[in-house]
């Protein structure tokens, strides 16, 4: 499959990521899957699938050994179905944050974690407040750079390769590159791979909370 871009070391694949993981090759995982909560994110990723346990599988299975995956707070035991339960589950903590749970105000989500880290050893919480960011203009529910950039840390050893199977706007991407890793995403919505190279081209590397 030829690359949507590929400047660098990061490169971009518009297609079905079942379709393009099988044929690459990286040495981490960090994405952000669909919630299977209804979000509109276009005419080819279906947010609401009967079959929604079935097709996570359908791509974690190609997915490297060292796999951190935001699955919502709502999914958590969905995964634990899916696959083997997690080496470990990091606290992102969203401060302020508007989302209602049973509780009250959501300032947390999950991030699962499969495999060893890689890289340098911190606390267990990534500290990524929801900030505006116009670079992010035109993706429903995008991650904070903060969210991607605190994983990569944690996660990721010189010489890897990150690959995030639904990159939408792109952020796991800039927070490799400010890294100085080669990263891969795929994204089966062009608009999302066309907002990631902008964000690319235009040197998106710093923090939000720099």
């Amino acid at each position: 499959m030829k690359p949507y871009y590929d400047e660098d070391g990061i490169t971009i694949y518009h297609g079905d990521c079942r379709d393009v993981l099988p044929n690459i090759t990286a040495d981490v995982a960090i994405t952000d899957p669909p919630y299977n909560v209804g979000i509109n994110y276009g005419e080819a990723n279906h947010d609401q699938r009967a079959d929604y346990e079935e097709w996570c599988w359908s791509w974690f299975n190609f997915l490297p050994q060292v796999r951190a995956i935001s699955p919502g707070i709502a999914n958590v035991a969905v995964w634990c179905r899916i696959a083997e339960p997690p080496f470990w589950i990091v606290a992102w903590h969203k401060p302020a944050a508007m989302g209602r749970g049973p509780m009250g105000f959501n300032n947390w989500e999950p991030v699962l974690i499969w495999g060893k880290p890689r890289g340098s050893i911190l606390v267990d919480v990534v500290l990524a407040p929801i900030v505006p960011d116009t670079s992010l203009n035109g993706h429903p529910a995008p991650k904070p750079l903060a969210w991607a950039a605190g994983l990569v840390t944690r996660l990721v050893a010189p010489g890897d390769v990150v690959v995030d199977p639904f990159v939408g706007s792109g952020t796991t991407l800039v927070a490799a590159a400010q890294a100085g890793h080669r990263a891969i995403g795929i994204e089966i919505e062009e608009r999302y791979c066309e907002i990631a190279v902008q964000r690319l081209a235009q040197g998106v590397l710093q923090f939000e909370n720099d």
